[in-house]
């Protein structure tokens, strides 16, 4: 034997990590084995050649033909095996590694290392990778048992002070900001095994905090049980208007078709659009940026008059789209006034004439579609501003209100 084969073999003794060459046959003989392979399985080289006549084979715990028919599709299209497998040990432990090899056709057999991933597949390396992937997602994950007890929250829900801590229900989260037709049955929903969605909406302060479209997902075992349930929730305001940070036209117009399946008999759907007067007079006179706080003093004016079920976006420049949900044509102008009359908040707008056009078309026939009652809305809007401004009129028989 060569000093060269004599280093070659020291080195591949030392390595840290099993190498075979391994005959291709039924029984994938070991024509070589460094000494870390021996360790791994606990066996010494004679044993393995006395007891199992070097058929590696027979220390797999898993059908070996279905990896046979693998490895025979494999070297038919020229390409490296790599698999994960069991092997039983001398102590009749199992341990999992992980195959990749190299077929080399001159001597019909197989360069192979193996590694020992038996942790890897263990479940508390598999919680670790679990919650190390759920950790750096930007969604908020939170998940519970069945009842909705919050067992596992990861960074970006903890960062969110408005949860339940875990332990606490997440029941008390959802149907105190939920917006929309969904408290009845939605736990109900999801605890019989279906995905539901659904948007909140936390205000503090007359200020939208936080705005997301959830889903609640059931987590199933393997007969189809529900044992856990998982919220994923997106942040909608950093997608939506920049400024005020309120949801785009598009989410507006799909909360609106969502409201027109869901609306009580007692109860109308309102169509309102905002325009704040004489903009770009505000913009001209005092500069951008305090034109850019009126836009911001007028989203929280709005805020304030939000309920639970209504909606609100910024439709563009000086211009709001609210969408609300009221009993009827008093409790609307009630709630209008109020953005008008409520005072400045900022000392620096204190002097500054704000005032509002407002036009608002009610939901009359079910049959009517988005664009038709914002157009009905545009309408009214017109008319305000065609009589002088600072008013609100009804697209229903477009007269001022004031």
């Amino acid at each position: 034997m060569s000093n060269l084969y004599k280093k070659e073999l020291d080195i591949i003794n030392n390595i840290y990590g099993a190498i075979l060459y391994c005959k291709y046959d039924e029984f994938s003989t070991i024509l070589y084995a460094n000494q870390y392979f021996y360790d791994l399985i606990g066996y010494t080289k004679e044993e393995i050649e006395t007891k199992f006549n070097n058929r590696f084979a027979d220390l797999v715990i898993d059908d070996v033909s279905e990896i046979l028919i693998k490895i025979e599709d494999k070297i038919s299209k020229g390409e490296n095996l790599d698999y994960e497998y069991r092997l039983r040990r001398k102590d009749n432990s199992i341990i999992w590694v992980h195959d990749t090899a190299v077929y080399n056709k001159e001597d019909n057999a197989f360069y192979v290392t193996l590694m020992d991933i038996t942790y890897m597949k263990s479940v508390e390396y598999q919680k670790k990778r679990f919650n190390n992937y759920l950790n750096n997602i930007t969604n908020k994950i939170i998940i519970t048992d069945i009842d909705g007890k919050i067992e596992y929250k990861n960074n970006e829900a903890k960062n969110n002070y408005f949860y339940p801590e875990i332990g606490g229900n997440i029941n008390e989260y959802i149907f105190s900001n939920i917006i929309g037709y969904y408290e009845d049955d939605l736990w109900e929903k999801v605890k019989s095994g279906s995905k539901v969605e659904y948007e909140t909406r936390v205000k503090i302060d007359n200020k939208f905090v936080s705005h997301n479209k959830n889903q609640l997902i059931p987590i199933k075992d393997e007969l189809g049980e529900v044992l856990n349930i998982m919220q994923i929730s997106e942040n909608i305001m950093n997608k939506g208007d920049t400024l005020t940070q309120f949801p785009t036209r598009y989410l507006f117009e799909e909360y609106y078709e969502k409201v027109k399946l869901h609306i009580e008999d007692n109860l109308h759907i309102y169509m309102v659009l905002l325009d704040i007067d004489n903009f770009k007079k505000i913009n001209d006179a005092y500069g951008h940026i305090i034109g850019d706080k009126v836009i911001l003093e007028t989203a929280t004016k709005i805020s304030d008059i939000i309920y639970k079920r209504d909606y609100v976006c910024r439709y563009g420049g000086d211009e709001f789209i609210l969408l609300l949900i009221d009993e009827n044509d008093e409790n609307i102008i009630d709630r209008l006034i109020k953005i008008s009359e409520y005072p400045a908040i900022s000392k620096e707008l204190a002097e500054i004439d704000v005032t509002y056009s407002i036009g608002v078309a009610k939901l009359e026939n079910m049959e009517i579609n988005y664009f038709n009652l914002l157009d009905l809305a545009d309408k009214a809007l017109y008319n305000v501003k065609r009589n002088g401004r600072n008013n609100i009129c009804f697209a229903s028989d477009f007269k001022l209100v004031k």
